[in-house]
């Protein structure tokens, strides 16, 4: 055999070996993306509930808020009505209270006859 052809039949061998190393570490590239890919599907299912979740709380906080907000107005409304009765019968006794000594005091300036 010529040496020419021994190294040519060893470098074939070499590049179906090396041929065969590289299909193996392509495969284990899409073996290894594949499995990412399932990790990064179940991270995003995971965050999508968690952001589902937190919407529908924050609706539910927005309707509580809505429900308070109509009760502060209704307190604050009879808060204004309370405090304006309290002014009107605060000032109507106090007038009372003014008029009658007034009257007092006008019998006792009046000359008795």
């Amino acid at each position: 055999m010529d040496i020419s052809l021994i190294k040519q039949k060893d470098a074939d061998e070499v590049a179906d070996l090396s041929e065969s190393i590289r299909e193996r570490y392509l495969k284990d590239q899409i073996i290894l993306t594949e499995e990412k890919l399932i990790y990064f599907k179940n991270e995003l299912n995971i965050k999508m509930k968690r952001n589902y979740d937190y919407r529908m709380e924050l609706e539910e906080l927005k309707r509580e808020s809505q429900k308070l907000g109509i009760e502060v107005k209704k307190v604050e409304k009879e808060r204004a009505y309370a405090k304006k009765k309290f002014k009107e019968i605060s000032e109507s006794r106090s007038w009372r209270f003014t008029f009658f000594v007034r009257k007092m005091l006008d019998f006792s300036k009046k000359p008795n006859m």
